[in-house]
């Protein structure tokens, strides 16, 4: 799994960047030229693609840049990499990891090569697997035997038995000992040795990205036929419609209309349904085509489409909105990763503003029904600004991008408002406002505020109807509170982080149950131990340690009566008529306690 990026002298960014990366998507956000196209066509060239330079930035310190990845190495290869057995027969044997936690980095060369190494956690250069011992030194016995100086013989036993890679045993060896070893053990030691390096290839080709910039890879209205093989968007609709381009070149040289009638039809029947399973806008569309024709005479191919707007009229592809152009040509680039044309390779998709040509509709179904259900197995990198692709319920996947003189990268969004906060450039937040409506809350009522006062991040309208009530009928004469609901618990630690940037003091106040917890930890984990955003969690008097959500703050006797069951219109109702509403004394003192809480945490 992939896990970070490093990124330094490549277009904007000069020095080193790091992106650390989501397990299933992560998402970046930054304002226009911030430097996102930047990151994701760095990580494109890992897979092998050279490093123009006029791709170097000219302010770096020197002429290197360097751009890597590094995975940490899932089950699945730690099962392959145990699957090398001890087989006496064909001389393999046992491998274990070096590490319980094995990274391997992968380093992209000038000239396009690559190399990778292999670390631990604490970063520290190891190597991929280590021998198991005890099997080979019991293998290796007989063929010990064979060795007549028990310097020798003992000299190999010690360093197999301190862990030295099995190809150094040789290399450390001086002649005369190398002298006195089997052509047996020579052989052993030298197809170990190549074993490890054939398994550690393996695991390292498992890996390809697939960038799709907007519509540099949409599908053409035209190709020429000897053009085929450059154009990797035609070849996967070619290989939807089980078409080699060899039958095409042999239906046109025959001039056989049959035959191409067959292809043409192959194509309208099985591209159209294949792409109907997975973009769920045009099912039931039943003009919906997707075609293609063969032009005899100038030997090309040319693309169709038609839908229920055009109804029978068959029209060029570009003719087509430019939300479905851009839609099914990147459907047509990840078909790879669909029909899983290359085994077992894992792949990682680089999208640059996937949603540009796509109304909030189609937005939602890319993110929620493709991104999330039908390539719930990949890892995804994305760029945009649009408010219907940041996922709410996963705010910690969001990378920010920011850009003065050189582009930075933030990966937490505290840190990115820290670091505005830190260079006076408090409410310079923008790029966050796609974030801010992806949650559903609106705070332009309740910013009316100054530094000085006090805000209350709670989790929904019920806290907000409830303690703005309370307030008013324990009498809390102050004007400096202000409370802001957000849509659950989930979205309180990103609302603290943001208000925080724009330069408010604020308590975040939880129920006492899991999600108002895990909020809390998160709070905690970007918060440095809460040194400027104070979390509090509802708790009683007599009470503070238990689960205590908002409802438990009532006594039972105004819980029946006023709160028969949780409900925004309940709550609703209590704060509108709060003026004629009477507590009992239980019920005020508990509310009491929450405002002193808050009180004290701003002091």
């Amino acid at each position: 799994m992939l896990e970070k990026i490093y990124i330094e002298n490549f277009l904007s960014l000069v020095n080193e960047q790091e992106l650390k990366i989501s397990n299933r998507i992560t998402t970046l956000i930054g304002g226009n030229a911030a430097g996102k196209t930047s990151i994701l066509k760095a990580i494109s060239k890992l897979n092998g693609e050279s490093i123009d330079t006029k791709e170097k930035n000219i302010n770096h310190k020197s002429d290197e840049t360097k751009i890597f990845a590094k995975f940490r190495i899932s089950v699945s290869d730690q099962k392959e990499i145990n699957s090398i057995y001890h087989d006496k027969d064909d001389n393999r044997f046992i491998l274990y990891p070096a590490s319980e936690d094995i990274f391997y980095n992968l380093y992209l060369k000038e000239n396009g090569e690559l190399e990778y190494s292999l670390c631990n956690q604490n970063e520290e250069e190891i190597d991929l697997v280590e021998l198991s011992i005890p099997t080979i030194i019991n293998y290796f016995d007989d063929l010990l035997k064979e060795i007549e100086n028990d310097e020798v013989k003992i000299k190999i036993i010690d360093k197999i038995s301190n862990k030295n890679t099995i190809s150094k045993v040789l290399n450390e060896l001086t002649e005369e000992e190398k002298n006195m070893i089997t052509d047996n053990i020579k052989n052993m030691l030298s197809k170990l040795s190549k074993e490890i390096t054939d398994l550690s290839n393996t695991l390292i080709s498992n890996y390809k990205f697939i960038y799709m910039n907007s519509f540099k890879d949409v599908l053409v209205d035209k190709i020429l036929i000897d053009d085929i093989d450059k154009n990797k968007t035609v070849l996967n609709f070619l290989d939807i419609a089980g078409i080699k381009k060899e039958e095409i070149v042999n239906a046109v040289n025959s001039d056989d209309r049959q035959q191409i009638r067959t292809i043409e039809n192959k194509t309208v029947s099985v591209v159209t349904q294949h792409f109907k399973k997975i973009f769920s806008q045009v099912k039931d569309d039943e003009y919906f085509k997707i075609s293609m024709t063969i032009d005899n005479k100038n030997r090309s191919l040319d693309f169709w489409i038609q839908n229920k707007i055009t109804g029978e009229a068959v029209l060029p592809f570009s003719a087509e909105s430019e939300g479905m152009q851009w839609y099914l040509s990147m459907y047509l680039r990840l078909y790879e990763y669909f029909n899983n044309i290359e085994e077992n390779t894992k792949y990682i998709l680089l999208l640059d503003e996937p949603n540009i040509y796509l109304h909030a509709e189609a937005q939602y179904d890319l993110l929620n029904n493709v991104f999330k259900q039908k390539l719930r197995d990949v890892q995804i990198i994305y760029s945009t600004h649009s408010p219907y692709m940041i996922d709410a319920e996963d705010l910690y996947s969001l990378r920010i991008v920011d850009k003065d003189d050189e582009t930075k990268i933030f990966n937490m969004t505290i840190d990115y408002l820290k670091f505005k906060r830190k260079n006076e450039k408090i409410g310079d937040v923008d790029v966050l406002s796609p974030a801010l409506i992806a949650t559903g809350i609106n705070i332009s009522n309740q910013l009316t505020i100054s530094p000085s006062d006090k805000i209350i991040v709670v989790e929904g309208p019920h806290d907000y109807y409830m303690l703005s009530a309370m307030k008013e009928i324990l009498k809390i004469d102050d004007n400096d509170i202000k409370i802001i609901p957000c849509h659950g618990a989930t979205k309180v630690p990103f609302m603290c982080s943001y208000l925080y940037g724009l330069g408010y003091n604020i308590v975040a106040l939880l129920d006492n149950d899991t999600d108002g917890r895990k909020a809390m930890k998160e709070l905690s984990f970007e918060n440095e131990d809460l040194d400027f955003i104070k979390v509090l969690l509802y708790s009683k008097k007599d009470n503070d340690s238990n689960n205590c959500i908002l409802e438990d703050l009532f006594s039972e006797g105004d819980r029946i009566k006023y709160m028969p069951q949780k409900s925004t219109v309940n709550y609703r109702t209590i704060y509108d008529s709060r003026s004629n509403i009477k507590f009992d004394s239980e019920t005020k003192s508990n509310f009491k306690n929450i405002f002193k809480f808050i009180n004290d945490s701003f002091k």
